[in-house]
């Protein structure tokens, strides 16, 4: 069964386009994708501290999501640039 319990804290820098990620991983393999209100995966990556951050520079304002997937853990976040 899938946790959607779990807590993700994000800080975002609009001044520096970018996004620190607060999160305790329990698996090695813990991912992020960024995607856009439209469902388009615009970044992602590996999760492997408790504190990611994570440069997103060229993207456009407006809002984004954010999806980590750690094995049966899955939580996702929304936030905004600009």
């Amino acid at each position: 069964m899938l946790d959607f319990q779990t807590r993700v804290k994000l800080e975002v820098d609009q001044e520096n386009s970018t996004v620190q990620i607060a999160f305790q991983p329990e698996f090695s393999q813990t991912t992020y994708d960024i995607f856009d209100l439209h469902g388009r995966t615009l970044k992602c990556g590996v999760i492997d501290s408790v504190e990611t951050s994570l440069k997103l520079s060229g993207f456009e304002n407006g809002q984004y999501i954010v999806l980590i997937l750690d094995g049966n853990r899955v939580h996702s976040e929304k936030f905004q640039l600009g």
